[in-house]
């Protein structure tokens, strides 16, 4: 596959990445009762998701 190509498709998930957190955000803030709440819950999300996709391989490291 083209390099540029693919940068430029990495480029635009990026952005609608981007443009679908404010909504996401606002969504949130309202079911949680604040903005504090909100971003509690998301970083404690985000966490859970990157500590769920890394542990095998640290698993498999700490084995050799």
């Amino acid at each position: 596959m083209n390099p540029t190509l693919l940068a430029m498709i990495a480029v635009v998930i990026g952005e609608a990445a981007t443009a679908l957190q404010a909504p996401t955000s606002a969504k949130m803030m309202t079911a949680a009762g604040s903005p504090v709440n909100a971003a509690f819950v998301r970083c404690q999300a985000g966490d859970a998701a990157k500590s769920r996709r890394t542990a095998p391989c640290r698993v498999s490291w700490f084995s050799r």
